[in-house]
């Protein structure tokens, strides 16, 4: 009977402690500190060139700064004001790294299919292209280039 009487008071006193919950989550301290360890997260995952879960952080440590300024907007407003433009700067800094590299991975030109690559080897490996390639002289004075054959014009239009 004691058993049961104490599983009661505790349930008790856990449906009057619940109420409490959702006032600390509408604690200002919280949110900052909430949106203080995004930022951390964000900073952490930039240096480890995750730039768009980082981007992530930094908005989501954004948003909370602005429900500060929105709901509490007496609670330490230089400390807001400064995390918000610190977090600000951070998206901004993220967003142009990101764009960066989205330009540049654009511009980086595919692998090149094993026929394309075949059919280049075989192109550039042609005697021709021996025969008529600028060789490296070791004395300038004495350059003399020859004319390609005519089999060699021959054999290259062939292919």
């Amino acid at each position: 009977m004691k058993s049961i009487g104490s599983i009661l008071v505790a349930g008790l006193f856990l449906l009057v402690a619940s109420p409490r919950l959702p006032a600390q989550a509408d604690d200002p301290s919280e949110i900052f500190l909430k949106a203080y360890m995004a930022a951390q997260q964000g900073e952490k995952l930039e240096h480890e060139n995750q730039l768009n879960a980082g981007l992530a952080k930094y908005r989501f440590a954004g948003s909370l700064i602005e429900e500060l300024r929105k709901h509490h907007t007496d609670w330490q407003p230089a400390i807001v004001e400064y995390r918000g433009r610190k977090i600000s700067e951070s998206i901004l800094r993220l967003q142009g790294k990101a764009a960066t590299e989205k330009d540049l991975a654009a511009t980086v030109p595919s692998p090149e299919t094993p026929e394309t690559t075949e059919e280049v080897t075989r192109t550039n490996a042609t005697p021709t292209n021996l025969e008529t390639a600028p060789q490296k002289p070791t004395n300038p004075a004495r350059i003399v280039e020859a004319p390609p054959s005519e089999a060699a014009i021959k054999a290259a239009t062939e292919q």
